[in-house]
């Protein structure tokens, strides 16, 4: 199972680390990661819709650049 963002918006991009706990974002620096949809749980970066083991351990430390999913954007579940 996986997940894709279908409904966007532009907004302003941040950097992994700096997410709030709970928030949901997608990956929009240039690599292999871009497109995933991540959330931040306490320290950890976790993959939406990917098997276990896909996440950032120590979110402090990550780079990426994400942009945060706002009201009224849409998720899909495949």
């Amino acid at each position: 199972m996986g997940a894709k963002l279908v409904k966007s918006k532009q907004v302003d991009k941040v950097l992994m680390r700096d997410l709030k706990d709970g928030q949901i974002a997608v990956i929009i620096d240039e690599c292999h990661y871009t497109g995933r949809l991540v959330q931040r749980h306490y320290d950890k970066g976790i993959a939406i819709g990917l098997p276990e083991g896909s996440s950032w351990s120590d979110i402090t430390m990550n780079t990426l650049e994400v942009r945060v999913l706002e009201t009224g954007e849409l998720i899909e579940i495949i």
